[in-house]
């Protein structure tokens, strides 16, 4: 019914490395300084994971929204896994589609809305299979997430 595609790459700059080198560099030198070595080696094994996961992710993730259930790249959902959907708005226009799942331990669902497509098609779509949410605004985790480009 729907599909878009997603790309993984943030577009970070030299200054963004170089600014997250010297925040990882100075946390690890305070762990030192400090005595405190386990901040320095969950420092440095965080840094070291987060490159894994970005040299080793694919550049683009397939979207597909169809009457069977939603496809997130390789991961397939059914709607009985979700409970209800919102639109998270920033500045009053829909930035991504929030989906709550039915199990407490299953992790909280957020897909980036396309613009080229009407977020009201894809709200009366997802209306059929369950009840929506309260729309709400962007948090403030999600805008500096955003912002920082992690």
């Amino acid at each position: 019914m729907f599909s878009w595609v997603l790309s993984n790459k943030k577009n970070r700059g030299p200054m963004w490395y170089i600014i997250a080198m010297i925040v990882i560099g100075s946390l690890f030198l305070f762990g030192i300084v400090t005595q405190l070595y386990v901040l320095s080696v969950v420092v440095i094994l965080f840094a070291g994971t987060f490159l894994l996961i970005e040299n080793n992710s694919s550049p683009i993730t397939e979207i597909e929204i169809s009457e069977k259930g939603l496809k997130v790249g390789e991961n397939n959902y059914l709607w009985d896994d979700f409970v209800t959907f919102q639109m998270v708005e920033a500045g009053g226009s829909p930035v991504f589609l929030r989906f709550i799942p039915k199990k407490r331990i299953s992790t909280v669902l957020d897909i980036p809305l396309n613009p080229e497509i009407d977020p009201d098609l894809i709200k009366n779509f997802l209306l059929a299979f369950f009840p929506e949410g309260k729309n709400v605004e962007i948090s403030n985790s999600d805008a500096l997430i955003y912002m920082s480009k992690i």
